[in-house]
Order: structure tokens, then C-alpha cells, then sequence
């Protein structure tokens, strides 16, 4: 709860200052910050087959067979690999702001940064460039699509900006509003992008939530609304093409494109842990970040928890805290192949991304 209130603040705090933005017209001046534009960075992540259908589920139930007890003490199969961010004497120039969503390719890992866009890495840690409209509103998720393209949501000018595989900026669509293909308040606030290259883009406000598909070239296709209770906050896009959603209401929601519902799942490892993002490998595993007893989890296909990853850090409001530990986790990523796990964390003056790699492909 102390996690949840603190980031509450500062979130209502920076989004009072976010200007709003049409498509097709000029950005608004004077603009809340502004950074270069880029450079070096590739992305190709995995197709994958489209879901057998399955009828609509009618509320939020536990199904399936018992659950295995939880884990009472953190433990996990991956490796620690390195950690940079604020602290780091090499990344001095970069000005960390508030982390969000991210994304990886087989040889890069993409970061958004509230004030400064997109912030690149290679697998090893290694400062590779930046992707910015030049103006930046408050950046909150990066996706990749399987073309190589890179779009970045801008919750500030209430957009969704498209880059291609070497930082070149193709387009941008939103606009700030209520109607089909604008974003209202609080949106976009995260980004899909499944195995065809069409975007999911997650709006939210006051009223509900909902969730816009678009095609690779931002056109509007169709709206869906998204049930109440979840309170989601983050997407991601499955082995079998449909679509995952995960909130503070604690559990993993399975859809259809057009938002019909296939399941519910993960209640026991996520119930009171405020998820904040979910990835979901090849396998068909989650792993998800929270602001729980764990701060990241990683469950099966079924929802029921392998293991964790990471404990709750200590501020010690000189360096931050060590890695492998995290105390505001937010943005997960993994690469294609499943080999290295990244995680976004971060608070005030103090922003880290931490590398991890798994034992094995898919396990």
C-alpha cells in the first residue's frame, strides 16, 4: 500500500502538467521536455498461432484443477546478470524520469521513460540511442511488432507514436477525445502488438476502461470494453494471439481480438498484489511485475505460480537499492527466445533496469 500511494502521487502530480494532442496537427508548445531523436536499435519478436474459440465467461470464477500451495520464500531458476540506471556513472547524462512499460528484441531492450521517450540498451547493458518525437508528453509503454516497427504510447499528448527498426518516425495517431481512435485522460496508457502487426492500445478514464485495435499503420479497426473489477493497467499478446490483461483487481484476463472473454486466471498468486505489467513467453508462462510480498512472479499457462523473482528492496537514499532487489517494480521484458528477462523499477531521483537470464529456453 505504501508502494501504490506514493506512485499515486506522483503520477497525478506529472499528468497535471501533460498537454493534449490531435493527430495531424503540430505538437503544443511550450512542450514538458524534450530529447533526441534516434538511431541503432532492431526488434524481431515471435509469431505464433491464433486461439481455438471458447465461449464467453459470464463473471470471474476460479476454474480448473487445485492450485499447488504458493511458496512461502522466494526462489527462482534465473541468473542475475547486471543492473544500470541512475546511479550508473556511464548513464550519468541521461536524466532518468519516472520508468514504465518495456519491450525486447533478440539483441536490444527498450525502455519508457515518462520525460525523455524511449530509452535503448543491448543485452549487456550497454547505452544504444533514443527514441523521441522530439517533444515528449509522459511516455508510458514501448511495443514491438514483428516487422521490426517500435510504437511508443504518450499519455501526455494522448498518442501513440510509430518508429521503424532504425528510429525513423513513420507516423503517429490518438488524438486526445472520446470517439474511436482518440484516447481519453488517462490514455493510452499501454500498447499490444500481436503476431499480424496490429495494435492493441489500452484507454483509460474515469468512465471505464477500454481497449482500441488498430492496424500497423495506427488505422482504427474496432473498440472493446474491458470489465470493471479487473482495474487494468497493462497487455500483452499470447503464443496463441490473444490477448492478456492483468490489474490492480488482481488476476490475468484472457480475450478474443474483438474482447470476448476466453478466461480467468492467476487469482491465488495475484490477489492484493497490484500487478502492474505482464509478459508472456513462448511457452505460454506469465511473468508479471506487483507491488506484493514478491515483486516479480512468474506463473504457468494455467495461472498457478513457478517461482519468484527478486525480493523488496531497501532505499538507503544514496544509491538506491542493490540488484536483484526491487522496491517499485513496473516494466518487464523478454526476448524472443526466452533467454533474458528485464525489469524496469524505480522511484524518485532512483531509476534501475536489471537483466536476468533463464536456465533454459521456455521452461
Amino acid at each position: 500500500m505504501k508502494k501504490r500511494l506514493i506512485l499515486c502521487f506522483t503520477i497525478c502530480v506529472t499528468l497535471s502538467l501533460a498537454c493534449s494532442f490531435t493527430a495531424g496537427t503540430p505538437l503544443p508548445s511550450p512542450t514538458p521536455t524534450a530529447a533526441p531523436a534516434l538511431s541503432e536499435a532492431t526488434a524481431t519478436p515471435k509469431a505464433a498461432p491464433p486461439p481455438t474459440a471458447v465461449p464467453p465467461t459470464a463473471a470471474p470464477t476460479a476454474t480448473g484443477t487445485p492450485k499447488p500451495p504458493v511458496a512461502a520464500e522466494p526462489v527462482t531458476t534465473t541468473q542475475l546478470l547486471w543492473q544500470v540506471g541512475s546511479t550508473s556513472p556511464e548513464l550519468a547524462g541521461l536524466g532518468f524520469s519516472t520508468l514504465g512499460g518495456m519491450d525486447a528484441s533478440n539483441t536490444a531492450v527498450y525502455v519508457a521513460d515518462a520525460y525523455n521517450g524511449v530509452y535503448v540498451f543491448d543485452l549487456e547493458g550497454n547505452y544504444q540511442g533514443q527514441l523521441s518525437l522530439g517533444e515528449v508528453g509522459y511516455v508510458v509503454d514501448v511495443a514491438l511488432s514483428p516487422r521490426g516497427d517500435v510504437y511508443v504510447a504518450d499519455a501526455g499528448y494522448h498518442l501513440v507514436a510509430r518508429f521503424d527498426a532504425e528510429g525513423a518516425l513513420l507516423n503517429v495517431f490518438g488524438g486526445y477525445g472520446t470517439g474511436d481512435g482518440e484516447f481519453n485522460d488517462d490514455g493510452p496508457a499501454a500498447l499490444a502488438v500481436d503476431r499480424n502487426g496490429n495494435v492493441y492500445v489500452l484507454d483509460d478514464d474515469d468512465f471505464g476502461t477500454r481497449v482500441q485495435f488498430f492496424t500497423p499503420e495506427g488505422d482504427y479497426i474496432h473498440t472493446f470494453s474491458v470489465e470493471e473489477k479487473l482495474e487494468a493497467r497493462a497487455m500483452d499478446v499470447g503464443p496463441g494471439n490473444s490477448l492478456f490483461l492483468t490489474g490492480d483487481g488482481g488476476y490475468i484476463l484472457e480475450l478474443f481480438e474483438d474482447g470476448r472473454v476466453i478466461r480467468r486466471l492467476g487469482w491465488e498468486a495475484l490477489t492484493g498484489s497490484f500487478p502492474q505489467r505482464l509478459r508472456v513467453d513462448a511457452a505460454g508462462n506469465f511473468y508479471v511485475t506487483t507491488w506484493g510480498e514478491h515483486s516479480v512472479v512468474k506463473l504457468d499457462r494455467r495461472g498457478w505460480l513457478l517461482e519468484t523473482i527478486g525480493e523488496e528492496g531497501t532505499n538507503d537514499g544514496v544509491t538506491g537499492w542493490p540488484a536483484g532487489e526491487f522496491l517499485f517494480p513496473v516494466g518487464i521484458a523478454l526476448t524472443g527466445d526466452g533467454r533474458y528477462l528485464f525489469i524496469g523499477d524505480g522511484i524518485g531521483k532512483f531509476a534501475f533496469i536489471t537483466a536476468y537470464r533463464n536456465p533454459k529456453k521456455f521452461s
